[in-house]
């Protein structure tokens, strides 16, 4: 398990969440072609709409909206270095 932490700020956080890489891919590639690959940041009501369309989360619904998270740390399993 990797840890990482956030610092002494403040944060507002959105994701998508899927079970499958394959669906990941997809919604990653959607995020690439329309801004990322450009270099430019994804405007907020497009990243929720591919939320909605692709994460499995609950948070989903909300457009991978997690809200505002402060100082903690961030516990991410299978990440690969």
């Amino acid at each position: 398990m990797d840890y990482f932490v956030a610092g002494d700020c403040s944060f507002w956080g959105w994701h998508v969440l899927c079970e499958k890489q394959g669906k990941v891919n997809e919604a990653y590639k959607k995020l690439q072609d329309g801004w990322l690959d450009n270099g430019d940041k994804v405007p907020p009501a497009e990243f929720a709409k591919i939320a909605q369309e692709y994460s499995e989360c609950p948070s989903g619904k909300k457009g991978g909206d997690l809200g505002w998270h402060g100082y903690h740390i961030i516990l991410c399993e299978g990440r690969k270095n």
